[in-house]
């Protein structure tokens, strides 16, 4: 049937059928539908025009908030000192800004940012760099979150910690006053997501080797699927109740199955990747 299609349709069709709209980023859909729409018989000079000036002004404002977040980054980086942390703030960016593109949405998807680039500090430290006892003194500092926990640490995660309690103080600020809950729910998200990756380095130290159920039930929490369910509603005013958050923070199951499909899917994607390292580099040491 799609042989006998005219364009611009048989072209519509052909990337539906690699690629479902549903599951489309939404912004690419818009930039590749607008330069389609001109091909449509009877479409509106006018109305292509007004798209491509939306698409255009919300990209600037988009391009002005990654300006930002990368001087924020640099700065944050470069202080707290964690060499061995991965940069990924543009990967994160777009993860947020495929989550929400909307205008109205600039102060959620800065805070969603922050707290993925946290979550990325956090992570790689309890999984590459922190010895087991390091780990449990982490742990232990973001569970008490006060500035007092601080001497608890070891020297080099002592400007990562006084910046994590400054950034999510900061932001309490940002958001209305009515709003200053959802800080403290993507708080306690967050402090969740830290005692989940103490289980699995306490696993690692132990050479445990879990069973499937018991990986998965683990691996779903610690993907930070729930944290970030929380922390992009953070910022979003009257759009979002405390009832929502605490159906949020309260482990629904569509938050669970979303999280081991985000583990499978990157656990497939590595098992990919080591694979073909091995097989064509069998020198290649894993740091």
């Amino acid at each position: 049937m799609r042989d006998t299609l005219n364009s611009p349709l048989a072209e519509q069709v052909k990337c539906a059928l690699h690629m479902p709209l549903s599951r489309t980023f939404k912004r690419m859909e818009t930039l590749r539908y607008i330069s389609e729409y001109k091909h449509e018989e009877g479409h509106n000079p006018t109305l292509l025009e007004l798209a491509k000036l939306d698409f255009n002004l919300l990209q600037h404002v988009h391009l002005k908030e990654l300006k930002y977040l990368t001087k924020w980054w640099r700065d944050l980086y470069g202080y707290v000192g964690l060499n061995y942390a991965r940069d990924r703030l543009v990967e994160g960016y777009i993860w947020c800004y495929a989550v929400y593109h909307e205008k109205d949405f600039a102060l959620s998807r800065i805070f969603l940012t922050k707290q993925l680039m946290l979550i990325s500090l956090m992570d790689d430290t309890y999984d590459s760099h922190a010895t087991i006892e390091e780990c449990r003194l982490l742990n232990a500092a973001i569970q008490r979150w006060d500035e007092s926990a601080t001497s608890l640490l070891p020297n080099y995660l002592q400007r990562f910690y006084i910046e994590l309690l400054r950034i999510f103080k900061n932001y309490k600020r940002e958001v209305v006053i009515r709003d200053t809950y959802h800080v403290a729910y993507a708080q306690k998200a967050f402090q969740d997501l830290s005692a989940y990756y103490l289980r699995e380095a306490e696993w690692l130290h132990e050479n445990h080797k879990p069973s499937f159920k018991d990986h998965m039930s683990l691996s779903a929490m610690s993907i930070g699927s729930l944290a970030l369910c929380i922390g992009l509603m953070v910022g979003m005013g009257d759009l979002v109740t405390r009832e929502s958050f605490e159906w949020a923070a309260g482990y629904p199951n569509v938050a669970i199955s979303c999280g081991k499909i985000a583990r499978l899917m990157d656990d497939i994607a590595a098992f990919k990747v080591y694979s073909f390292i091995f097989l064509f580099r069998p020198n290649y040491k894993y740091i």
